[in-house]
This record gives C-alpha cells, sequence and structure tokens, in this order.
C-alpha cells in the first residue's frame, strides 16, 4: 500500500494599495514518500532495506537510487510509472508476530524514503 507523495509551492506574500496579493515562491516541497508492504519468509526484503540505513548512517558516502512505482489498471496492465530520484530509506517500521491468531496473516512493515523529486515517466 502506498500513496503519491504531496507536493506543494511556497508562495511570496506582496502588499499592494491595502491588499494582499501572492506570486508563486520558487521552492518545491515534497513529503516522504511512504509505503507499506509485505516481508518475504526469508526477511531479504526487510534486511535490505534494514542494511542500507545502517550503511548510510556509517559511511561517509551515502547510498541513494531511483525507485519507481508502476500504477496499474483494473486489468493489471501498466499505466503510469512514477520514478523518485535518488532515493533513500529513512525509516522502517516494527515488525508485529501474531503467536495467538489462527488464519494466514501475512507479516507487513511499514517503510519511508526521502528522494529529492518525482517524475511520471
Amino acid at each position: 500500500m502506498t500513496s503519491i507523495p504531496a507536493l506543494s509551492l511556497g508562495e511570496v506574500s506582496t502588499p499592494f494599495r491595502n491588499q494582499q496579493t501572492y506570486t508563486p515562491g520558487d521552492r518545491l516541497d515534497y513529503a516522504s514518500f511512504d509505503m507499506r508492504f509485505i516481508v518475504s519468509e526469508n526477511m531479504e526484503n526487510y534486511s535490505e532495506l534494514y542494511n542500507w540505513i545502517r550503511n548510510n548512517a556509517q559511511e561517509d558516502k551515502w547510498k541513494c537510487s531511483d525507485m519507481i512505482l508502476h500504477i496499474l489498471t483494473s486489468s493489471n496492465n501498466p499505466n503510469k510509472r512514477i520514478r523518485y530520484v535518488d532515493a533513500f530509506p529513512t525509516n522502517i517500521g516494527a515488525i508485529e508476530f501474531h503467536t495467538q491468531t489462527t488464519d494466514v496473516v501475512y507479516v507487513s512493515v511499514d517503510a519511508s524514503f526521502r528522494y529529492n523529486y518525482f517524475e511520471f515517466i
């Protein structure tokens, strides 16, 4: 589960003849990219994000990577793609293990990423 992050453009207020007018600013602010994913049985995908965050915290040169989100139609055909440029993980949520559940429950976790900008490709 995910959503396209918020995008905002600042404004500059300009008073003119007893009125407040606004013009577009020159800085875009992108919200973080948040997602929920199912953890694989051997936890490879969780371990990869965990190691990426730890390595970025300990290294002098950070590892960033472009991410592409594929948006599908109702027939599961690719419709749009969004590229998140120079992304890196900033947060991995807790993993909850339930021992009292009799149903099959897939373990999922939340993750957050920061990036420089996103674009439709």
